[in-house]
């Protein structure tokens, strides 16, 4: 029959969309599964579907809660997971029908504890939402140091998002993700592919993203979105370098500095972050360990006048 797999269903606000994605999962070719719907709190008639759909398939649980995000839901799913594997599927997405199947074969295929299938991006009529789109996953097997440079890249977001993977239950614990961050996926992705040491990849299409609908939650809070992702490159650095990978780390705060730098030039960081927020992004970045010569000379330009420092690198670049 094959290990048992738990998808957990995180619901909020999602009525229009909620029965097709609970029809893609329960029409999976893998069928040892246990779909978990955790309700939390969704104030429209998700929590109703949710046990009218489950009266009708003895393989779905769910879990009314009050609203804690989607974070909470996420743990609280894992936490009466009863699968050896699991995965995630957001109520507004669906998947292909061998999803799981799929995902499953890539684990065993490669011997690892996680994979990854690529996907589309859609918008709520179905249509492509990212033209011309060049896919970052390919077929392949790699190893967490391999990997976290194309986090960093062009739709690196691909190699991060909780949904288009498989987890041996393993590598998730009951407080996988941190509670009230708008990019969850990415305060966990570091240590998750540590943990996982090597990666199965796969370029088939096998989840459908419903690409920034406007009422979900990435469409809003824009100054928590700012903040988050400045401490999730602050941690990154971090991470590296308390692992002892050097030529991570110095890519991680090259990356930090550069977005601080763009932040800073663009004239908009009085506007969607407080007094504090700013004044901490910039202490993370000047408590970052091990940075070359060349990285503090930066930083002091930067700090007299960011517009100045970012000047006179672009004509060093130049002249070099």
């Amino acid at each position: 029959m094959g290990p048992l797999i738990s998808i957990i269903v995180p619901v909020y606000k999602v009525e229009k969309y909620l029965v097709r994605c609970i029809k893609s999962i329960q029409n999976q070719t893998y069928t040892n599964i246990e779909i978990i719907l955790v309700d939390d709190g969704s104030p429209d008639r998700c929590g109703i579907i949710c046990d009218e759909i489950a009266r009708e398939d003895s393989r779905i649980k769910v879990l009314h809660k009050e609203n804690g995000g989607l974070s909470d839901a996420r743990n609280k799913g894992i936490a009466i997971a009863q699968g050896e594997y699991v995965g995630f599927v957001d109520s507004d997405d669906y998947i292909e029908p061998d999803m799981y199947e799929h995902l499953l074969g890539v684990i065993e295929k490669y011997n690892v504890k996680l994979a990854i299938c690529s996907l589309w991006c859609e918008d709520e009529n179905g249509n492509s939402a990212i033209p011309e789109l060049i896919d970052p996953i390919d077929d392949v097997c790699l190893n967490a140091e391999a990997l976290y440079p194309q986090i960093e890249q062009e739709f690196g977001w691909f190699f991060v998002v909780a949904w288009n993977k498989l987890y041996h239950r393993s590598l998730l614990n009951e407080s996988f993700y941190p509670y009230g961050k708008i990019h969850e996926d990415e305060f966990v992705i570091t240590d998750l592919l540590w943990n996982a040491k090597k990666i199965g990849c796969s370029k088939e299409k096998k989840y459908h993203y419903v690409y920034m609908r406007n009422d979900s939650i990435t469409a809003s809070r824009k100054d928590k979105i700012s903040f988050d992702k400045f401490v999730i490159w602050y941690r990154r650095c971090t991470f590296f370098h308390n692992h002892n990978v050097p030529s991570l780390a110095s890519e991680s705060r090259a990356v930090y500095f550069k977005e601080m730098e763009d932040y800073y030039v663009s004239g908009c960081h009085g506007q969607d972050m407080s007094r504090w927020q700013r004044e901490e992004l910039l202490r993370m970045y000047n408590d970052i360990p091990d940075k070359r010569i060349t990285e503090q000379l930066k930083w002091a330009l930067f700090r007299i006048n960011p517009s100045l420092e970012k000047k006179i690198t672009s004509i060093i670049r130049k002249i070099l």
